[in-house]
């Protein structure tokens, strides 16, 4: 009996181990993606001021 309980109790321990391993992958995983987002919300930025740019240049060789 006490047997049984000791590999119940060990195999929650590895449950619960691998469940905070997910949730810290999975944090990260969300730190990565906020950070991509902001990346590519720059990134529309710098698109969209070189577009203004190129049609004010344009506009002015007309």
């Amino acid at each position: 009996m006490i047997r049984r309980f000791e590999a119940s109790t060990r195999r929650s321990e590895i449950f619960t181990g691998n469940l905070e391993q997910i949730t810290r992958r999975s944090e990260q995983i969300t730190r990565r993606s906020e950070q991509i987002t902001r990346n590519v919300e720059q990134i529309t930025r710098r698109f969209e001021n070189n577009t203004r740019q190129f049609e004010q240049v344009t506009w002015h060789l007309e």
